[in-house]
Parts: C-alpha cells; sequence; structure tokens
C-alpha cells in the first residue's frame, strides 16, 4: 500500500509513521531535559561514511542528475535508517527494555510468518483489507503473489515475498537470543 496521490515518489504508510515519531522525537529532545541525544558506539565510522556519501554526490552532480531521483531517495533512506538507530538509542536505556523490544519484535514476527504460512496453504492475505478500512491508502501490486511451483507465493504484509523472508530471516537470530536467555 501506498499513499493515494500524486507524489512522485511511492509514499508506504510506515514511513509517515516514522516520520511522525522521529519528529517529535525531535520536538522532545528540544524541550524535554529527560529526552537526551545518547551515543551509540557507532558515531565514529557512521560520521565520516556520511559524510563520504555527501562529498561523492556533490563531486558528481551530473551524474546524480542523470540517474534522478534514485540517488537522493537512497540516501535519505539511509538517513533515516541511522535516526531511527539513534532513536532507538535515546528511549532503550535499560537491558529490560531493550528484550521488551526484542520480544515485541519477534512476537510481530511470528504473527506475520503464521499468517504468511496460511496464506501460502490458502491464498488468503490477511493484510488485504486495508485499502478498505482507510480510504486514502492505495494498493500497489507487484504481481508478487502469483502462483509459482506449487503454490502460491506468500508475502504477507510486504510488498514481495523477498523481502518478507528477508524481513522473517533477520529475526531468526533475535528468536534463538531469547530462547537462550529465558529457556
Amino acid at each position: 500500500y501506498t499513499v493515494a496521490g500524486n507524489l512522485p515518489i511511492e509514499l508506504e504508510p510506515y514511513r509517515i509513521v516514522i516520520m511522525i515519531v522521529l519528529a517529535c522525537w525531535f520536538c522532545a529532545l528540544l524541550v524535554d531535559p529527560q529526552v537526551r541525544w545518547r551515543r551509540t558506539g557507532l558515531e565514529w565510522p557512521i560520521g565520516p561514511l556520511v559524510a563520504e556519501l555527501l562529498l561523492s554526490m556533490a563531486a558528481n552532480l551530473t551524474r546524480v542528475n542523470a540517474a534522478g531521483a534514485t540517488v537522493v531517495k537512497n540516501f535519505t533512506f539511509f538517513v533515516s535508517y541511522l535516526l531511527v538507530v539513534f532513536f532507538i538509542a535515546s528511549i532503550v536505556r535499560s537491558r529490560r527494555d531493550l528484550d521488551r523490544m526484542v520480544r515485541l519484535l519477534v512476537a510481530g514476527g511470528t504473527i506475520i510468518a503464521f499468517s504468511s504460512l496460511v496464506e501460502w496453504k490458502t491464498a488468503t492475505n490477511f493484510y488485504n483489507w486495508y485499502g478498505h478500512a482507510l480510504p486514502f491508502l492505495h494498493y500497489v501490486d507487484e504481481g508478487a503473489a502469483m502462483q509459482r511451483g506449487s503454490g502460491v507465493r506468500a508475502r504477507g504484509s510486504a510488498q514481495h515475498p523477498i523481502a518478507l523472508s528477508a524481513a522473517l530471516v533477520m529475526l531468526v537470530p533475535l528468536a534463538y537470543y531469547l530462547f537462550r536467555r529465558d529457556k
């Protein structure tokens, strides 16, 4: 799903939520003394990388212009990931908070994995109702749910089956950590 409109980019709802959360966090950083920018330990490698990206774009303006908005989109996408990392570092203050977030991620992934298994067996996607409940969303069919091999390629809440599988596979080490920690 994307937000309907004649925008030059496909604006997914999760990006809007991230923008709102980050804007609220920046406002809280400005007015609330208890909310602080916390270090992640990655500032030294990230700083030169971002500087290198900016200098590279500045030195290759003709190539950047020839590529259109793709370069700027990819750069802003990268910066949004960095901002989310710093946001999480500033709100997660203890090991207990971190474990809660990991449990929440793994539980959500388990629900999506289960619904994807149901979709694979029945070809029923539980996430196709968003457009009816939220009329400003526009469904973008990328043709990924076609029959392939012996069944439907389940995509759950993702745009593509490969994106779904990548997201679920990234949760496996976190689930293993919880299993080892909590038995």
